[in-house]
């Protein structure tokens, strides 16, 4: 089937999707980008843009009728999501379920799927009030976590050690709810992986596992560094993987990419945190990538064009035995220095450096959820020592003042 100038519909067109939209014209895709940002960095590369939310399903569904949309993709996105299943279904194309969708972007149905299916997660509760809250805490214990069932990037996400705090923090998180519905769980203190898997035909293949290191203190929960590969027994690494399997194959999706994210602990073993149905943002496909030789941006074009598209991995897709993302926050890079935007095509070339981001700021950002990020390397080599090496070498160039 000939796809050259096929119309396909983007949701969304931040700095994460720019990835995306560039290999879709590179393939040469006709692309039609919709993003509530009349400025959105993607803009300019797409061919046709409109101007408003991706969860205006109506308006979304009337331009995509009007310009005869062959496919329909987003990436690093939940708020997608359940349009994206809408989509397929009205016009009948490649996409999710609607059931499928609402569990992998709403955390509460998230939960009870995990409950329905005997798949290990955190105890968990929907807070109604203080005083149904304050019998189930008897139960569960301090600390707790409390998080939107509909919010993203730790948006919203609270460590509570105790009462007082909670009353203090409940109405910040309600805040990153659109649904105003906040999740209580409990605490399960362990090392946290992040797994990017694809799927075909209801067969999954895990692309990468890796070690998420994240901040204790006021910026909980937030990552600071990924490794991979994991540096655990053989055997535990195999209870992760065929978790993540088995949560997977649970979500009944035929074809696409997942995002589970694992926590274990020596005593309790894996438990499940979340799972997502989209190209994880965060460079995790970078790393996912880099590990596997298998780009989840363009295998998630072959999901939404229906597998008529075959991409051809170049030399460069050769699996790395290590890889390691670092971030730069206001924690560990706490000023700006004009001369460090100029470092990055030099810092860039250093060996075992895969790629080097900053943005653009004025000021640092306040480090409260993902987005409080402003940069990140990304390191490859033979293994974690050296990798290790080649990433701090390359920090320590760019912090230079």
């Amino acid at each position: 089937m000939q796809l050259k100038n096929k119309k396909v519909l983007v949701l969304g067109g931040g700095f994460e999707q720019l990835p995306l939209i560039r290999i879709l014209k590179k393939e040469n895709f006709f692309v039609i980008l919709i993003d509530k940002n009349i400025n959105a960095v993607s803009k300019t590369y797409a061919d046709k843009f409109y101007n408003f939310s991706v969860t205006d399903f109506t308006k979304i569904i009337k331009i995509s009728k009007k310009n005869k949309i062959f496919a329909a993709i987003s990436i690093c996105s939940d708020l997608a999501v359940q349009p994206l299943s809408k989509i397929s279904k009205q016009l009948k194309i490649p996409g999710i379920s609607l059931n499928s969708a609402i569990i992998c972007t709403n955390k509460i149905f998230m939960k009870n799927h995990f409950k329905k299916n005997k798949i290990p997660t955190a105890k968990y509760h929907l807070f109604k009030d203080f005083k149904s809250t304050k019998k189930i805490l008897s139960k569960m214990n301090f600390p707790i976590v409390i998080k939107p069932i509909d919010s993203y990037g730790q948006k919203g996400v609270f460590l509570i050690k105790n009462y007082k705090q909670l009353k203090m923090k409940i109405n910040l998180s309600k805040k990153k709810s659109k649904k105003k519905k906040i999740l209580i769980e409990e605490f399960i203190d362990g090392i946290e992986i992040n797994v990017v898997a694809i799927v075909k035909n209801y067969n999954v293949k895990i692309l990468s596992m890796s070690k998420r290191s994240t901040y204790k203190d006021k910026s909980f929960g937030i990552a600071y560094e990924h490794k991979y590969p994991l540096e655990m027994e053989r055997k535990i690494i195999s209870q992760i993987k065929n978790l993540s399997i088995r949560t997977i194959k649970s979500i009944k999706i035929k074809n696409g990419v997942f995002y589970p994210q694992i926590i274990y602990n020596k005593n309790k073993g894996p438990h499940v945190v979340e799972i997502a149905a989209r190209v994880p943002g965060g460079f995790m496909r970078e790393l996912s990538m880099l590990a596997s030789g298998i780009d989840p941006i363009k295998f998630q074009i072959k999901c939404a064009t229906g597998f008529k598209k075959n991409f051809v991995n170049k030399k460069r897709d050769k699996p790395k035995k290590s890889v390691i993302i670092k971030f730069l926050t206001k924690k560990n890079f706490n000023f700006l220095n004009p001369k460090i935007y100029k470092r990055i095509e030099k810092v860039s070339k250093l060996e075992g450096i895969f790629k080097v981001h900053i943005n653009k700021l004025k000021k640092l950002p306040k480090l409260n959820s993902s987005s409080g990020r402003f940069g990140a390397i990304i390191a490859f080599g033979k293994d974690i020592t050296v990798t290790n090496k080649y990433c701090n070498k390359a920090f320590n160039e760019l912090k230079k003042k």
